[in-house]
């Protein structure tokens, strides 16, 4: 088997190197239980695949003392049991060793990309977890093992006018006027985003720079996370004061996991909202007070075109 994660009382295999997987597959692989002590007595092996978001919210007391509270909505939660007794044996016993079973667990079609990692909020997580059953009472073994899921969003299929050009435009208070155009609208991780910029400057005044940033939010149970792509600069638009300027721009989408463009509301469990969406973003530096000014290009990014 490929990837392993291990702690002190189990160790998950799945059947490909990383733990990656796209929504409507089957996780499989195997899992082993490490019995430490002399013997382990159960009613009921299983294993736990749940899908949750966590958000974090602010309160302040009647001493006016603040607060972060923090919160989970599983909206996805299913099982697979190993083991049972069989008829007439009220429980399994475990001596001391190493016990295996494989496992096969799929989910389901609609479900939200893994967002943000999992300490951070908020976030969208999904983990795999051994847990026992005994007298009733279910106990977990061992850490939860974080996988990423990610919905297929193909864009041909999702985003049909994704090909086309777009239009985008700005100005500020000393009539410098800024439109330009993005080669398309939708992407995948490892493509570049390109495009025309036209820059009208009236009365000559200084650009410094042009600064350019690909953009994403998590938007989880109302709650915001922004995180930075990637960084640029327009290249030839720097300490310029011509009245008209027109450049081309390019900049890259690193080729790494990305969660997709996504809107997800609902849930198996509990009800859950959470969105991922990309931004490009200019930065127009000029000189003089109050002169700065951006713009925002929203863009779809897809897992395949």
């Amino acid at each position: 088997m490929g990837c392993g994660a291990s702690n002190s009382n189990v160790i998950f295999n799945f059947d490909r190197a990383k733990p990656l997987f796209a929504a409507g597959e089957i996780i499989s692989g195997t899992v082993q239980l490490n019995v430490k002590d002399d013997s382990l007595k159960v009613n009921e092996i299983d294993l736990q695949l749940i899908g949750a978001t966590g958000y974090s919210t602010r309160s302040t007391d009647g001493n006016q003392h603040s607060r972060t509270n923090y919160h989970y909505v599983r909206f996805f939660a299913t099982q697979y049991v190993f083991a049972l007794p069989n008829g007439g044996e009220r429980e399994l016993t475990y001596s001391n060793g190493q016990y295996s079973w494989p496992f096969q667990i799929q989910l389901p079609d609609q479900i939200p990309p893994t967002m943000n990692l999992p300490r951070l909020y908020p976030h969208v997580r999904y983990y795999l977890q051994l847990a026992i059953n005994k007298g009733g009472q279910k106990r977990k073994i061992g850490e939860e093992k974080y996988i990423t899921v990610f919905p297929r969003v193909s864009l041909s299929q999702q985003v049909p006018n994704y090909m086309t050009a777009t239009m985008f435009g700005n100005h500020n208070r000393k009539d410098i006027t800024v439109k330009g155009t993005l080669n398309k609208t939708g992407f995948v991780p490892g493509e570049m985003i390109q495009g025309t910029l036209e820059i009208e400057n009236p009365n000559q005044i200084l650009i410094k720079q042009v600064d350019l940033s690909i953009n994403g939010t998590y938007n989880i149970q109302m709650q915001e996370a922004h995180f930075k792509v990637n960084t640029g600069t327009v290249q030839g638009i720097a300490q310029r004061k011509g009245e008209r300027m027109v450049e081309k721009f390019e900049i890259m989408i690193p080729d790494k996991t990305l969660s997709p463009s996504y809107q997800f509301r609902g849930g198996q469990n509990n009800a859950a909202a959470a969105t991922c969406s990309y931004m490009l973003k200019f930065e127009i530096k000029a000189a003089g007070v109050f002169t700065n000014f951006e713009i925002l290009v929203p863009f779809i990014l897809g897992t395949q075109p």
